[in-house]
């Protein structure tokens, strides 16, 4: 039997992005099944729990790229000595806002503090009492998390003072580019959320030609699974055609043929592995940040996901059309124009536009379920699975198992 199966939770995870706009963290959330019950929604696991699924998974598989995982610690899970046995160099444990700053837990923090932990303190709102109440803990504490939103004329008082501590400052629920310069503009060093995903949009402006141009390609490759038609791209685009040698020669393949002409590659490759790196090397020529694009980490994981998940489905989905959609459905972010205006220009079948658009059919369903475990909505979890017809477990084993199959591009 396979006993992650048997697991009555799942984890997701939200990125921390830093000043330069790059993934340097993320946040770990668990998650316990609370279908048909009246349990709370805790956002913490216990020691045990998080051990365990470490263990299975392994750090990278988790977090990928990023250096730390940022974990909830609760009152119990402080004290837990499991706790202990996690890598002190790839975890921020974060005290959570409700844990009585008692003289034991001080002591607490200062050991696993002293212990090589990176120790941040969560959901802080800036004000006397508050501060009053967290100065013992601030010796040991690298990263104050701020709760946003909350009081401009505090923040502005209390961030240089924080900054003056050597104190690095997090800003949470950061999810507008106007919240992002905000919270940038003060001073603060992190960011939680998913702004780089929420771009001001600018509509009416003319749409990148060769962004055009691979949509088009995409569109014909996908209608007549046919890679024969897409030669004319490349054969006019060096850049790009460099860009599809070198991943055909990555270790994601190992052809044995050597290829000697573009319509050879592009047969070797394969209309569905053409489509899904064409649709990335959007993101990558678009966001002008290549595969460090936040954009593009996030377009990656909506497609693993939505890949991973589609199987679940009561009625048959191409694995394929389920990631192509993920990657999709950030494009208006990308091209910072809305999802209408774009898609009228890129010759997407209507059946798909209609699920990004419209969230039509079970494709539809299940890229919302995705965007709420993104944002933690629990409740719309829920009641998207009890929709989709889809056991909680399944899910569960599902999505972690999507986290461990790494993008290619």
């Amino acid at each position: 039997m396979d006993t992650q199966r048997d697991n009555n939770f799942y984890f997701a995870r939200q990125p921390i992005l830093n000043r330069e706009n790059g993934i340097v963290a993320y946040e770990l959330l668990f998650r316990k099944n609370t279908i048909n019950s009246l349990t709370d929604y805790p956002t913490n696991a216990t020691s045990q729990v998080l051990v365990t699924a470490l263990n299975r998974m392994g750090l990278q598989d988790i977090i990928g790229d990023a250096t730390k995982a940022y974990i909830n610690i609760s009152d119990e899970t402080l004290f837990d000595e499991n706790i202990t046995t996690i890598p002190t160099k790839s975890f921020v444990l974060e005290i959570l806002e409700d844990i009585s700053i008692t003289p034991r837990v001080v002591d607490r923090v200062a050991y696993l503090n002293q212990k090589g932990y990176t120790i941040a303190l969560d959901d802080i709102i800036c004000s006397d009492a508050v501060i009053q109440k967290i100065k013992p803990l601030l010796p040991y504490v690298s990263i104050i998390k701020l709760e946003t939103p909350q009081d401009h004329k505090q923040l502005e008082k209390y961030i240089p003072l924080l900054k003056k501590l050597k104190l690095q400052i997090l800003a949470e629920k950061v999810e507008t580019q106007e919240q992002y310069t905000y919270y940038k503009d003060l001073g603060c060093d992190l960011f939680q959320g998913y702004f780089f995903a929420r771009p001001t949009m600018i509509s009416g402006a003319k749409i990148d030609p060769k962004l055009v141009n691979i949509f088009r390609v995409i569109s014909e490759v996908s209608s007549q699974n046919n890679v024969k038609d897409a030669a004319y791209l490349f054969e006019t685009d060096a850049a790009l055609t460099f860009q599809l040698l070198r991943y055909i020669n990555s270790a994601n393949f190992s052809f044995r043929s050597t290829i000697k002409t573009i319509t050879q590659a592009l047969q070797l490759l394969g209309p569905s592995n053409l489509i899904q790196w064409l649709t990335l090397m959007t993101y990558v020529i678009e966001s002008g940040d290549g595969v460090d694009s936040p954009l593009l980490k996030l377009a990656n994981e909506r497609a693993t996901i939505m890949s991973s998940l589609s199987g679940l489905l009561k009625e048959d989905v191409s694995k394929d059309t389920a990631a192509f959609i993920g990657l999709l459905s950030l494009v208006d972010a990308l091209c910072k124009k809305p999802m209408p205006e774009l898609l009228k220009h890129l010759h997407i079948d209507t059946t798909l536009q209609h699920v990004l658009l419209k969230k039509e059919g079970s494709l539809g369903a299940l890229l919302e379920l995705v965007l709420a475990v993104e944002q933690q909505e629990h409740k719309m979890i829920d009641t998207l699975l009890v929709q989709l017809n889809i056991p909680f477990h399944d899910f569960a084993y599902q999505l972690s198992h999507s986290y461990q199959q790494r993008p290619k591009h």
